[in-house]
């Protein structure tokens, strides 16, 4: 019993380490983004190595979807992703700290491509 009060403990100690969705910190992790065009932004997000990928680029369309309607338009493209992850340890145990840079194009009416993302309902749909 007590070794599964421990086991418990230690992985919502462990969980807690993760990245959350928050703006860049002082150690790096979380997004940051910079408008390159009226319409465009890069979108980075940078975990740690207690972060999982799919989390983190669940994070980076979050932020620009906030972008997306935070500048008055409704949907986004991705036009480019670059993998910034970076591994760390020896070549029996790495450890990967996820982070992705996304470029994004922003539009106020909907196009027929299906790579198009409604950024309110991105939102709404995913917590």
């Amino acid at each position: 019993m007590q070794k599964s009060i421990i086991l418990v403990s230690l992985v919502a100690i462990l969980a807690s380490c993760s990245t959350h969705y928050q703006k860049q910190n002082m150690f790096g992790n979380g997004f940051s983004e910079v408008r390159t065009s009226p319409d465009s932004f890069i979108v980075n997000f940078k975990g740690n190595g207690y972060s999982k990928t799919d989390k983190m680029m669940k994070y980076a369309l979050r932020r620009a979807s906030e972008l997306t309607l935070e500048n008055g338009y409704k949907y986004f493209k991705i036009v480019h992703t670059l993998d910034t992850s970076n591994y760390t340890g020896s070549s029996s145990s790495l450890t990967k700290a996820p982070a992705f840079s996304i470029r994004i194009k922003c539009t106020l009416e909907k196009t027929n491509d299906p790579e198009e993302v409604d950024a309110e309902f991105f939102l709404k749909n995913n917590h």
